[in-house]
């Protein structure tokens, strides 16, 4: 199986003649991909063959990115299928994992960041909603009165 459509273009931009990736490098920008959802839970990663060719690297280390991604929890392989994304994978937990270790990146902290002003524009919006609720609730009891009991 060849790297899921799109996603070549995407996060994982690197090639075979731009430079040498370590098993390190190649399974950041796999998580990555995982936690931005470009490959979903229950998707299937790329082969071995895939990521050596991809990334011009040895097969062992295309095997230790499976290794250390399966030792994580974030992937499971099934024999003579391949590996795969796991379906109960808690991707904001993924984020929040890579963005406080010591070696993570800027994209890393970035996304995290994005997450939080996300959570807090939703916070405020629910607030807004909530207030508006109660105002309509409030001009509906007031029109209710003015109209008197039904049936005058």
């Amino acid at each position: 199986m060849g790297v899921p459509e799109g996603l070549e273009s995407s996060t994982m931009t690197a090639g075979p003649d731009d430079r040498h990736y370590s098993s390190q490098e190649i399974a950041a920008e796999l998580r990555l991909a995982i936690a931005t959802n470009e490959l979903a839970p229950g998707d299937q990663l790329p082969s071995n063959a895939d990521l050596q060719q991809k990334y011009s690297v040895a097969r062992q280390t295309a095997q230790n990115v499976i290794n250390a991604l399966k030792a994580e929890g974030i992937v499971y392989s099934v024999p003579g299928r391949g590996i795969f994304v796991r379906s109960d994978l808690d991707t904001d937990e993924l984020l929040a994992t890579m963005a406080e270790a010591e070696d993570s990146s800027p994209l890393y902290r970035d996304l995290l960041n994005r997450l939080d002003n996300t959570d807090t524009t939703i916070d405020k919006i629910t607030d807004v909603v909530r207030d508006l609720t109660r105002r309509l609730d409030a001009l509906e009891k007031r029109q209710d009165r003015s109209n008197g009991p039904a049936g005058q």
